[in-house]
């Protein structure tokens, strides 16, 4: 019995020095799998953290300190020089027919649009009905012309989006 405690003892300090001897030879390996260690115990702790919900309503708060919402910008260009603008809140799930529609109403604009299993068509702003003399409404966000239904675009704040009634980009 006294063999086997003396022998795993002996065991036990040789093996806690060669570690010893392991970390005085290879420093930066071991600190290199330190801070491994680290940044993946703060990355699992950044997971389970839960964000705070704030209670109070931004209609709560006084005037000055108001946290400002997320904008996006609509243009109607009807041609020529003749556009109208609009800045608009942007809320969870805007597209950019809900930017169009909410634009309108600001704006005291008529819309006249289709559905069709792709999505939302826009048929008329106004008076410019698409059709007339080949014109038809089609969007750009950021100016780049978008190949998806309107209703089917995602707007992030910022974005800039032009309804333009004109001749086919096509």
């Amino acid at each position: 019995m006294k063999k086997s405690v003396i022998l795993i003892s002996i065991i036990i300090l040789l093996s806690g020095c060669s570690s010893a001897d392991k970390i005085k030879q290879e420093p930066a390996v071991e600190k290199e799998i330190q801070q491994t260690e680290e940044i993946a115990n703060t990355a699992e702790a950044e997971k389970t953290i839960e964000p705070t919900v704030a209670t109070s309503s931004e209609n709560d708060l006084p005037p000055t300190e108001k946290v400002a919402a997320d904008k996006a910008y609509l243009i109607i260009n009807f041609g020529g020089n003749s556009k109208q603008e609009a800045e608009i809140d942007l809320l969870a799930g805007a597209t950019a027919f809900s930017l169009l529609q909410a634009g309108a109403e600001q704006l005291g604009l008529s819309l006249e649009t289709e559905e069709y299993a792709m999505g939302i068509f826009v048929k008329a702003i106004d008076a410019a009905e698409g059709g007339m003399d080949g014109k038809y409404w089609t969007y750009y966000v950021n100016d780049e012309f978008a190949n998806v239904a309107a209703d089917q675009y995602k707007i992030k704040a910022g974005d800039r989006v032009e309804w333009r009634f004109g001749k086919s980009p096509f």
